[in-house]
């Protein structure tokens, strides 16, 4: 059902939120899109196919994470996932403050292959949730279509808060040149 939407879209960027990961392939113990290898890459495949650039959004792993790939080469565009999970359970509170030293520990140490270069912070291990904030614009769909001169996103990102509404984490979403 996901391949038509994502085969001809009707808008510039297209938001995919799952229960699990679908980057990171490379984690110890948690549950993710890596555990049905044929499924993942049915995914990855429509969404590099896709005109639309793609939004991965996911939970469920008890911490906040940014997660990139540039699947294909360096022409293609970044393919971004974020994941936020947990304002009521997460590794850093100080009931599991053991697992969050452990967690923190790992996330600097091991090698992570989906961990986007250059970050000083790509990760947050206390109570978080999401938030997408979206810049709209008039302008002319470049595809033309139904949604021709309607807004157009300007801008796109996605920040994860504590529960404090603190920023944890922000990741811009790369758009399309108009």
């Amino acid at each position: 059902w996901l391949e038509g939407p994502l085969r001809e879209p009707q808008a510039e960027l297209v938001v995919v939120a799952s229960s699990l990961q679908v980057l990171p392939d490379d984690k110890l113990v948690t549950e993710s899109w890596s555990d049905f290898p044929a499924s993942r890459l049915r995914l990855l495949s429509t969404i590099l196919s896709s005109p639309a650039r793609v939004l991965l959004l996911s939970g469920d792993v008890h911490f906040a994470e940014v997660s990139a790939a540039r699947c294909g080469g360096g022409d293609w565009p970044l393919l971004l996932e974020v994941t936020s999970s947990g304002v009521t359970r997460a590794t850093g509170t100080t009931e599991g403050w053991g697992v969050g030293v452990l967690f923190g520990a790992a996330q600097r140490l091991l090698p992570w292959s989906y961990r986007p270069r250059g970050r000083l912070q790509d990760t947050y291990s206390g109570p978080n949730f999401g938030l997408l904030e979206v810049e709209w614009e008039a302008g002319e769909d470049p595809r033309g279509g139904p949604a021709a001169g309607a807004a157009v996103p300007a801008s796109v990102v996605v920040k994860v808060l504590d529960t404090a509404g603190e920023v944890r984490l922000v990741a811009p979403v790369d758009l399309p040149p108009r």
